[in-house]
């Protein structure tokens, strides 16, 4: 995952804070509670990125001619793969 627990949890207060604040959310819900969906949700949207990631990862590794790890040719491989994975899921990066 690319964000840490506590750096999660610090920016879905701060949606939450916002859009209770903003009035783009009206709701008899404490904040902490708000702050947890949103928490849930970006989770959610890391996990669902981690497996595409992973996919891609073991495509590349079944090439029988793949550039090395880190290589230009290998990160356009890779972007243009989990783009294509990403929108066949109807996920948009």
């Amino acid at each position: 995952m690319k964000l840490s627990e506590k750096r999660i949890e610090s920016i879905s207060d701060k949606i939450a804070f916002q859009l209770v604040r903003k009035r783009h959310l009206i709701t008899n819900e404490n904040l902490r509670q708000v702050s947890a969906w949103i928490e849930h949700a970006i989770v959610d949207n890391l996990k669902i990125e981690d497996e595409i990631n992973e996919e891609v990862r073991s495509f590349l590794s079944r090439m029988t001619t793949c550039p090395p790890v880190g290589s230009f040719e290998y990160n356009a491989i890779f972007r243009n793969k989990k783009e294509e994975i990403a929108k066949r899921r109807n996920y948009e990066l």
